[in-house]
């Protein structure tokens, strides 16, 4: 039920350019719409290319029960056996279905890693996580010379990282000049 890699014994792989990742492991979030419900079978349909119609339609048809506590709204048997039989026709194996995230590492399922444990390892492979005060105010200068507004996103953009990376390592120091350059605009 998610993207296959030959991990040959490592905990992670690491990609230069973001891969496709698809999984479909329960979560607590249930399926607000048909559209979702369509995506899920797109890509069961592609993770698993040999699976029969009838297969493929029992576990859409159990899906779509709202008994089974996987989806909000109701639809008609008609509706999700359409639906199925229109996506089994249309199946292409070679072409990818909609990718919501790209990933550059992906951490191989059979290991047990911790949430915690994995930030790390990201924040160590994707370079991220070298954010030091110094390029904290060099960004900041930058920005002020620049003119305008400085906010949380534009120094992220600045340095090529997250918001949160930024929420993360900002000082009380820096954020009184932020504030200080703010208010005198």
């Amino acid at each position: 039920m998610q993207s296959l890699f030959d991990f040959e014994g490592y905990d992670f792989l690491f990609f230069d350019e973001p891969v496709p990742y698809y999984h479909l492991y329960r979560t607590e979030r249930k399926l607000n719409s048909l559209w979702e419900v369509k995506y899920v079978g797109e890509v069961l349909l592609y993770l698993n290319p040999d699976m029969n119609y009838l297969t493929f339609k029992e576990m859409l048809l159990t899906l779509t029960d709202r008994g089974n506590g996987h989806i909000i709204r109701t639809y008609s048997k008609i509706k999700v056996v359409n639906m199925c039989e229109e996506l089994y026709n249309q199946f292409d194996s070679e072409s990818l279905p909609y990718v919501r995230r790209k990933r550059k590492i992906v951490f191989n399922y059979s290991r047990s890693i911790s949430k915690d444990e994995k930030m790390s390892i990201v924040g160590q492979v994707i370079g991220r996580g070298n954010i030091t005060q110094e390029k904290l105010y060099c960004a900041v200068e930058s920005l002020i010379e620049k003119g305008g507004k400085i906010t949380i996103v534009n120094i992220a953009k600045e340095l090529k990282c997250c918001r949160q990376t930024i929420y993360r390592h900002l000082s009380r120091a820096l954020r009184e000049v932020i504030d200080y350059h703010n208010s005198n605009l």
